[in-house]
């Protein structure tokens, strides 16, 4: 565990206690990685600073939800995923292009393995009803995985900075990226097969 996270667990623990100026610091802590990320989410700086704030109202209002199977900075960001996306009334995921490699899967020796029903002119950008399921099977992901899942896929993140910005080993985001991948592209295909008569 790093300096700064023994830091927000100490904070953690006092704000539990009931300690408002251990609440002051922890988001004077926080307030660098919650204003990034709602910037990274948000993708509009007015709504980002909005949604910041909004945050740290979110994380006093639901701290005892925090179970502490993630990082602290893991459900953090789930609480910036869902704020910003009730901001905008309609989910981000749902209606981003999001490029083709989302449902890639890697094989063991590192190549990628490509859904069939990915090829043709169009290849380059999902259908409309594609992209809204595909939304859908983003959202339901668990805690764990999601924020994995944004950052590497739809914000481009890579594997390091994915792991500085949560609090991770570079081994548990390749994990979580390849289960939520692998969870991702099986409701999708799912979704678009038809079932055997």
């Amino acid at each position: 565990m790093s300096t700064k996270q023994r830091r927000v667990e100490e904070l953690l623990n006092q704000v539990r206690t009931g300690d408002e100026r251990a609440f002051a610091r922890l988001v004077h802590e926080l307030e660098p990685f919650v204003r990034s990320a709602s910037m990274k989410v948000c993708r509009d700086r007015a709504t980002a600073d909005e949604n910041a704030q909004d945050t740290f109202v979110s994380m006093l209002r639901s701290l005892e939800q925090f179970s502490g199977a993630s990082s602290f900075t893991t459900w953090l960001y789930t609480v910036i995923v869902n704020n910003c996306r009730m901001k905008r009334r309609r989910s981000k995921l749902a209606q981003a292009s999001v490029p083709l490699d989302v449902l890639t899967t890697e094989r063991p020796n590192g190549s990628a393995a490509d859904s069939s029903a990915m090829e043709g002119p169009e290849a380059h950008m999902l259908s409309e009803e594609l992209r809204r399921v595909l939304g859908s099977a983003i959202e339901r992901l668990p805690e764990d995985y999601r924020p994995v899942f944004v950052l590497r896929q739809l914000d481009r993140l890579s594997t390091k900075e994915t792991a500085e910005e949560l609090g991770l080993s570079e081994a548990a985001v390749k994990s979580r990226l390849h289960r939520a991948r692998a969870l991702v592209r099986r409701e999708v295909e799912s979704y678009f097969v038809e079932p055997a008569d």
